[in-house]
């Protein structure tokens, strides 16, 4: 018989199907979905990978902590009140705050209890930030996002500006500072990783492209897809995690959907469904193999206008700037695209394209 490492204790391997009740409705995981598709999770499962170890703070309205599928995994170590100032992020019984228990609950809901359904990620330790129950300001933010970073692995957030069509915002100065602590101190030096979702205002024409939550380099992006389809390596940084994501992410079901395009290196892509859905065998079994990537390098341009400057710029018509980018001021050549972040003022429409 081969030896368990005493590092790394037996997986333990799920018998399925789980008796909770609401299982067989999970379409998302049990491939009942149009096509038969789903998230492929259950692959996951049975390679012994269901959470173990790793704590997930929900950062919403909070969570209710006692309830029957989720007292278990409850983490009061990635659990806080910002709202009211304690440590119970327990939300007001209005009926109105519902959402963060209910996010809570895909991701660590427990399984085989006879209760509801089952989380993602059915042995992780599940924690909550109530701080959408009062006023939201750059300080509430930057303390939810701050909150226990070395013992934190994973931030899940599903708020930022108004999907109207119409609202470009982002994080303020301190919640920014809050991330790059985070990716850059966190988890005990591995980042923590900040999951976003992309947002619900795709039927008024928004773009996640205009909130700078979900377009941030420090954040993972998650959007979604309906019914009908219209942790093996401890250290991975956040970094690795958005890589494995987009790497291992299937865009076949979705691929009758108009806007997919293709970018310079060939993998599909969408404003509304990023680079397709999720596959969690395909992410594990990547991940087990998966090397470092090396340390962010960030080069910096400004872009200068030619004589005259400045320049005016009167009624609406089309201008072309290209900035030609073969290596950082260094000399050190760019081998490697991660991110483009583009900073401009004034009131101008930009249309940027991937060409990588």
């Amino acid at each position: 018989q081969r030896r368990q490492s005493r590092l790394e204790p037996p997986r333990e391997i799920p018998r399925l199907p789980f008796p909770d009740p609401l299982y067989q409705d999970q379409w998302y995981l049990v491939g009942r979905a149009v096509g038969n598709y789903d998230m492929n999770v259950r692959e996951a499962w049975l390679m012994g990978y269901a959470g173990r170890n790793v704590s997930v703070s929900i950062l919403d309205d909070g969570i209710q902590r006692d309830h029957p599928d989720l007292i278990t995994n409850y983490d009061p170590l990635a659990s806080t009140d910002i709202n009211d100032h304690d440590d119970d992020p327990t939300p007001q019984n209005n009926g109105d705050n519902k959402h963060g228990t209910r996010c809570a609950g895909e991701v660590a809901a427990i399984a085989g209890n006879q209760h509801c359904g089952v989380g993602v990620a059915f042995k992780a330790k599940i924690g909550g930030v109530r701080m959408l129950d009062g006023a939201v300001s750059d300080s509430v933010e930057a303390a939810s996002l701050s909150l226990n970073q070395q013992h934190i692995d994973i931030y899940s957030a599903s708020w930022g500006p108004e999907d109207d069509g119409k609202t470009f915002d982002g994080p303020g100065p301190l919640a920014r500072e809050a991330f790059y602590r985070g990716i850059k101190n966190g988890r005990r030096g591995k980042g923590n990783i900040f999951v976003w979702a992309s947002g619900n205002g795709g039927s008024r024409q928004d773009s996640c492209s205009a909130d700078g939550y979900t377009t941030s380099v420090y954040t993972l992006s998650i959007s979604s897809a309906t019914y009908d389809n219209h942790r093996p390596c401890p250290d991975l940084t956040w970094r690795d995690m958005q890589h494995i994501v987009l790497r291992t992410a299937n865009p076949t079901p979705l691929l009758g959907n108009p806007g997919w395009s293709q970018n310079g290196v060939g993998r599909m892509i969408s404003n509304k469904f990023g680079y397709g859905l999720m596959d969690g065998g395909a992410l594990v079994k990547l991940a087990r193999t998966w090397k470092t990537v090396p340390e962010q390098h960030i080069c910096t341009y400004e872009y200068k206008l030619a004589a005259p400057n400045p320049r005016p710029i009167n009624g609406r018509f089309q201008m072309n700037f290209t900035l030609d980018v073969n290596g950082c001021e260094s000399g050190t050549p760019v081998l490697y695209l991660e991110h483009v972040q583009v900073h401009a003022t004034g009131r101008v429409k930009l249309d940027l394209r991937s060409l990588f």
